[in-house]
């Protein structure tokens, strides 16, 4: 894992000119890291979280550190460091993300933003859910302290939504029987149900994999599609505000609307009733988007080279504090 994510950034490094022109640039904080990953993870203006993939440059920046970044977006949704300077400390910063899960004996709660996963304790904090146990699908901004490391504190806590499909970062631990295991972060285990049917890549225990799932009443997870890490990210993406997923690949079935990335799971949608497939055919290459919806995914673009079917795409627009140039953390 460590070899071939040297090698895109290396790769990255030597078409710096080209890559300057699409880098994104951002003032963040820094709010965690992972030697293992080679990332940082960073919190800008309105909570925005971001992965940054530094290889061994990860080990250099702490908690807390207060940065300027030029990065180039990469295919799983992260970003590969074309530059970072620090530029001062911060003592907090805000937080959005998903709740993956709740761990009764370490009192953390672990939280999907950004194409990682991380954990934060509950400090002094108040909360708008109507009980104060944060459940899986809770969409949350919180107010994290950076005083104590890594190790995040939330001293204000806000629930504002729920999700229907979370993203799942972790390594593969075990396959049983109908289910898989991942542990998101340190001993933080997720268990995702593989429906019947569904193929699975090739794993093995200690594989970076990405899992997009769905999120049940009773907050299990059923997978929606899996991608292995050294797949190039060339799987299904879901989108920030967890609304809508993405698959570029090839058409599998018509009934039901199926496409299989160049790497990891097939992604299936239902088609609203109305909108013909016509002019499309199992083969075909194409660009799927789904609404995420509470019966499951519903088909609202499909695009080939010769065809494409534009239903509509619901309320995903992004807004400007959400992917400009910002600083606005709490010092």
């Amino acid at each position: 894992m460590k070899r071939i994510a040297l090698l895109a950034l290396l790769v990255a490094a030597a078409l710096l000119p080209a890559a300057a022109e699409a880098a994104t640039p951002w003032n963040g904080v820094v709010v965690t890291t992972d030697a293992h990953r080679g990332t940082a993870v960073t919190a800008s203006a309105g909570g925005l979280v971001r992965t940054l993939r530094l290889s061994l440059g990860a080990a250099r920046l702490r908690a807390g550190y207060r940065i300027s970044v030029k990065a180039l977006p990469l295919a799983d949704g992260t970003f590969a460091s074309l530059g970072v300077r620090v530029t001062g400390r911060a003592t907090s910063a805000r937080v959005r993300g998903v709740v993956v899960g709740y761990q009764r004996k370490l009192a953390r709660t672990l939280v999907s933003a950004g194409g990682s996963v991380f954990a934060y304790r509950a400090g002094a904090s108040r909360t708008t859910a109507a009980v104060s146990e944060p459940k899986p699908g809770d969409k949350i901004v919180a107010e994290v302290s950076l005083k104590d490391g890594g190790n995040l504190v939330a001293t204000s806590i806000s629930t504002v939504g729920h999700a229907g499909m979370v993203e799942l970062e972790g390594i593969f631990t075990k396959l049983d029987g109908a289910r898989l295991e991942l542990a998101a972060v340190e001993r933080g285990l997720v268990s995702v149900a593989v429906p019947a049917g569904v193929t699975l890549p090739a794993l093995k225990p200690g594989d970076e994999i990405t899992v997009i799932a769905e999120i049940g009443a009773d907050g299990s997870f059923t997978l929606v599609s899996l991608d292995a890490k050294d797949s190039d990210g060339k799987g299904a993406d879901l989108s920030d505000d967890g609304g809508e997923v993405e698959v570029q690949g090839a058409i599998t079935s018509l009934s039901p609307l199926t496409v299989a990335p160049k790497e990891g799971s097939p992604v299936s949608c239902a088609v609203p009733a109305g909108v013909s497939l016509d002019g499309f055919a199992v083969g075909d290459k194409v660009e799927l988007k789904c609404d995420v919806t509470p019966t499951g995914l519903v088909l609202t673009k499909l695009e080939s080279d010769k065809e494409t079917i534009d239903v509509g795409y619901g309320e995903h627009a992004t807004s400007d504090d959400e992917n400009g140039n910002d600083d606005g953390e709490n010092d």
